[in-house]
């Protein structure tokens, strides 16, 4: 049911997120393992930029990581991963919201296909169409795993559809938003469960 469908995305998108995050130049320090999220949140640099509430500066991280009252992080507070290129303008608070990359790859990865992200990427960096197959997006270190495991098709070549059309969405939903925004500050954090 619904419980297993979110249980599978959040596993799904937590190695994936770690995959993304780790192709990134330059490469994170430490860099981010799939299977765990240790080292995420206000923890490392990376995701707790990415968590930081948009009205403050990472500068101040351990201020934030410290939770000082002058820097609590709330449900009120818009995390800048949520904004394009993580820019935030304190005079139009809607500016880019809502437009990350990372929020559009959680997104496809969740409502079309795992490896619609992948030919994106692969495309983005090496200025051509093509996926480059299995392996052309995996970082060479030896704690690399695939983000997600490709679904192989067992009657003939058919694939099943994806989560979009199953659901019927013809276009993108507030509510769509919101589950890919929760599922994608989940997997940034340290958290292990909800």
């Amino acid at each position: 049911g619904a419980d297993g469908a979110r249980g599978d995305d959040t596993a799904s998108l937590k190695m994936a997120v770690a995959h993304w995050l780790n192709e990134r130049s330059p490469s994170p320090k430490p860099r981010f393992k799939p299977k765990t999220k240790a080292r995420r949140g206000f923890y490392h640099e990376v995701t707790g930029e990415l968590l930081c509430p948009s009205e403050y500066n990472w500068n101040d991280k351990v201020r934030i990581r410290d939770l000082h009252t002058s820097y609590l992080v709330t449900a009120y507070n818009w995390p800048r991963f949520l904004y394009k290129d993580g820019s935030y303008d304190p005079s139009d608070r809607q500016k880019g919201l809502f437009k990350s990359d990372l929020l559009m790859k959680a997104f496809k990865h969740i409502f079309t296909s795992p490896s619609s992200t992948s030919r994106e990427s692969h495309s983005e960096e090496s200025g051509n169409d093509s996926d480059g197959g299995e392996g052309a997006m995996l970082p060479d270190n030896e704690e690399s795993e695939p983000p997600f495991k490709r679904f192989k098709p067992t009657d003939g070549g058919r694939t099943r559809s994806h989560v979009a059309a199953l659901l019927g969405m013809k276009s993108v939903q507030p509510r769509a938003i919101a589950y890919i925004a929760v599922q994608l500050r989940f997997s940034l954090s340290s958290c292990r469960s909800w």
